[in-house]
């Protein structure tokens, strides 16, 4: 080759695939409420979120943390 000697070389190709079950969900979610007066919508309000705080799918445990509806299955 012309007088040169060929530059050693290292070639290396390859594939991978990684599947695991997730750990962590995040949950986000929001409620309205209309009404007449400010402090009756608020009223419906309070309901909804504490209805919506005592959510808790079947093998999936709260933890304590900055979002109430973070959760880690």
């Amino acid at each position: 080759m012309n007088g040169q000697e060929p530059l050693p070389t290292i070639s290396v190709s390859g594939s991978a695939e990684v599947r695991v079950v997730p750990d962590e969900v995040m949950i986000t979610a929001s409620v309205h409420s209309r009404a007449k007066t400010l402090a009756e919508a608020s009223k419906d309000n309070g309901k909804k979120i504490e209805q919506a705080s005592l959510f808790e799918p079947e093998g999936i445990a709260a933890i304590d943390c900055c979002d109430p509806f973070w959760i880690k299955l």
